[in-house]
């Protein structure tokens, strides 16, 4: 009998690993589901990664054009400022910001006709090329810019003529 119990005891130690690890075995086995599921998630991560490497190196890229840019202009802008003068180059660098901020100044509809025409004297006193025999490309874009901004600045003023004579009679 002790040789008996001696071979189930020893059975007993060489089936318990077996079976211990058999149920470890099934209950950590994955279904189909869950296995999809945990691709889905991976590539979902590596496209995110991805993602960001792209947004990334395209920044670096944008901003080394942005420097290639400005150094190839920088020469340009150097020699223009040569042939153009100083002053000439300042006002016409500077009217873009102007010629914006007015036209939000005629939008906002606080103006009145002495205002209108205090602006319109202003502007005409600020010394462009406009009538110089010889422009550069760089300054026909402002100077529209600006004959637009006079242009309106013209129409308010004799909108305001018309209304101001209307109101009187």
């Amino acid at each position: 009998m002790n040789n008996y119990l001696t071979a189930i005891k020893d059975f007993a130690l060489l089936l318990s690993p077996i079976l211990i690890a058999y149920i470890n075995y099934r209950s950590n086995k994955k279904s189909e589901k869950d296995i999809r599921l945990e691709i889905e998630k991976s590539l979902k991560e590596r496209d995110a990664e991805t993602s960001q490497a792209i947004m990334k190196l395209s920044a670096e890229i944008e901003g080394k054009k942005q420097l290639a840019v400005w150094n190839n202009s920088l020469p340009q802008t150097d020699e223009y400022t040569k042939l153009a003068g100083a002053e000439r180059y300042g006002n016409i660098c500077s009217i873009s910001a102007l010629v914006s901020s007015v036209n939000n100044l005629l939008d906002s509809g606080s103006l009145t006709n002495s205002d209108l025409c205090d602006l319109k004297s202003m502007l005409t006193k600020i010394e462009l090329p406009i009538d110089e025999e010889k422009l550069y490309p760089y300054e026909i874009p402002y100077l529209l810019s600006y004959k637009q901004l006079i242009k309106k600045i013209d129409s308010r003023i004799s909108s305001f003529g018309i209304n101001n004579s209307s109101e009187s009679t």
